[in-house]
């Protein structure tokens, strides 16, 4: 087993939240215009 001390322990949880977050706003990003598009369609 990896024994990682504290610090990067918590550089590696870091790294893992701002790319979950880059990858989350990419998301909502793409799918808002296509949500927006598809309600304008079914009012």
């Amino acid at each position: 087993m990896i024994r990682l001390s504290y610090k990067k322990t918590i550089a590696v949880i870091y790294t893992i939240t701002l790319f979950l977050d880059r990858l989350d706003l990419t998301i909502v990003n793409v799918t808002l215009p296509t949500v927006n598009r598809h309600a304008i369609l079914h009012q």
